[in-house]
């Protein structure tokens, strides 16, 4: 749930990528800061760049209801063997937007971490959270189309927003960003 800090006169928000691995939860967060000319923080990564803990970022800007919103940004590993580290950031999400490997061939994998991540929230109880799909790679020509992916979200029953994405040259990234904050608020 978003934090209200009176004293400092803001709203504290904690917003989530999560998705399975190699969907590009960093990339679109490095796009996200760069688009924000913010630093962002990993504290490891493997020999192949791939996240080990998190990708952690903060945006102060725009008000609501006359508070300053403090955004944390945090990026999961999609690793298997990192669900662990994976859980423990989503439970203190107040918004998640899941980074989807366009290609077709993926959408089974997505739908599996979309699953998870449902239960995840399920299990958490507490205030609702806001979850949005980014669906990255849309460069891709064998990126699903986007009807057909909304009508699978239907299918799965969690037909939430979904916003297009190519994380690499930072398209739709600040548009998933905004969503998901008005979302958290």
């Amino acid at each position: 749930m978003a934090l209200i800090n009176s004293e400092a006169g803001e709203i504290v928000i904690r917003l989530v990528y999560d998705g399975p691995p190699e969907a590009g939860k960093t990339t679109s967060l490095r796009a996200l800061a760069s688009s924000l000319t913010r630093p962002t923080y990993s504290p490891a990564e493997d020999a192949d760049g791939r996240t080990l803990w998190f990708d952690w970022m903060e945006y102060v800007g725009g008000r609501f209801e006359g508070c300053q919103i403090r955004c944390q940004i945090v990026g999961v590993p999609g690793q298997r063997e990192l669900a662990a580290r994976r859980r423990r950031l989503i439970e203190d999400a107040d918004v998640v937007v899941l980074d989807a490997d366009g290609a077709a061939d993926e959408t089974p994998r997505t739908l599996r971490y979309l699953f998870e991540l449902r239960a995840m929230l399920n299990h958490r109880g507490g205030a609702p959270v806001g979850v949005i799909l980014a669906a990255n790679k849309r460069e891709l020509t064998s990126a699903i189309p986007l009807d057909e992916l909304r009508a699978r979200l239907v299918e799965a029953g969690w037909p939430i927003g979904v916003v297009e994405s190519v994380a690499a040259d930072g398209t739709g990234i600040r548009e998933a960003f905004v969503y998901a904050v008005r979302l958290a608020l």
